[in-house]
Order: C-alpha cells, then structure tokens, then sequence
C-alpha cells in the first residue's frame, strides 16, 4: 500500500498564506464598500433628478396659485364662481404638497435673505428690526431649494432723532460774510 505523503506547511508558506487570506478579504470588503458607495451615489442623483423635474413644473404652477390668490382677494358677488376657485386652489395646494412644495413662512419671521426679497423697509417700532412686516407674494421650497423666494417688506427701526441743541431756537452758527456775497440783491 502506497502511503500518500502529507505535507506540512512550514511558518514562512503559512504566513504568506495568511497575508494573501488578508489582501483578499482587504479587497472583497473594498469592492463591498465601492459598491454602497455606487447605490447612494445612485439614489442621491435620482433624488435630484426628481426634484429638478417637480421643480420645474412646480414652477410653472406658482403664476396660476399667484392668480387664484388674487381672485380670491377679491370679493366677488359670483358665491358659486368663487367656491369653485377655492376648489381649484385647494387641489393646487394639495398637490404641490403631494410633492414636497412648501409655502415659505414670512409674516412675523426674522428676514432671511436665503428665503425672502426685500421689496421694501417700513419704520416700526412694534417689532424688531429686520422683521418681515407683510409678504407681498409667497414664496415656495422644494425640499432645501428655493423655487421661489417670497416677497416681503421688512422692518426697520425708527430713525434716532437727536434732541435739539438750542431749544429756544436761537441760532448758535455766526454768519460769515461769504454766505452775504452769494446772496442776490435788489441792485441788479
């Protein structure tokens, strides 16, 4: 009977098997982490795309919200026309919030130049400085993008009178004689 010889691996084959084990196991979790890496980059581009897309449209939908929110400003003698409107204006609403378009918050806020435009400043002294007062048209984000800014009016502090130096009115700057030659006279 033929004995088949078992052969041992000696330190140095069994380190170098091991070190080759490693740079394998090294590449497979490398490949593993690539490949995740792929899938977010995926699912973030597929993210951007659809919100470009519901962007654009929402967009384009923001001038027909502007002018059901101007009917419905006014007051109309027409009930029936008017809650028909309403209808239509709250289905645009929903379906813009269907996906993801939200109303920016203005009246009362701290002006954010990221969310609003200043289209005016009025002196208050009611509310802080920089505090939007009225919003003249709402403005609309899609997730962290801005579809639209709204359009505000922002306070500002009152302007600091300085109390009157001379309170009896007499004036305290001397007339000089250049101020009399610059003057025109009944002579000429």
């Amino acid at each position: 009977m033929g004995r088949r010889s078992k052969k041992r691996a000696t330190g140095k084959e069994f380190d170098d098997l091991r070190t080759e084990h490693g740079a394998l196991e090294d590449k497979h979790k490398r490949a593993l982490a690539d490949m995740a890496n792929m899938r977010r980059r995926q699912a973030e581009e597929l993210k951007r795309a659809t919100e470009g897309a519901v962007g654009r449209v929402a967009q384009e939908m923001l001038p027909i919200m502007d002018s059901f929110e101007l009917a419905l400003a006014a007051n109309s003698e027409h009930d029936a026309l008017l809650e028909g409107m309403r209808m239509v204006h709250s289905m645009l609403e929903d379906l813009l919030g269907r996906h993801g378009v939200e109303p920016i918050h203005a009246e009362g806020v701290a002006f954010d130049p990221n969310h609003h435009e200043a289209i005016g400043v009025e002196p208050r002294d009611d509310v802080a400085p920089n505090t939007v007062v009225a919003m003249h048209q709402k403005g609309f984000k899609l997730g962290d993008r801005i579809l639209r800014p709204a359009r505000v009016v922002v306070s500002q502090g009152l302007p600091v009178t300085e109390p009157d130096p001379d309170p009896e009115g007499e004036d305290s700057t001397p007339a000089t004689e250049d101020s009399t030659e610059d003057a025109p006279s009944g002579n000429e």
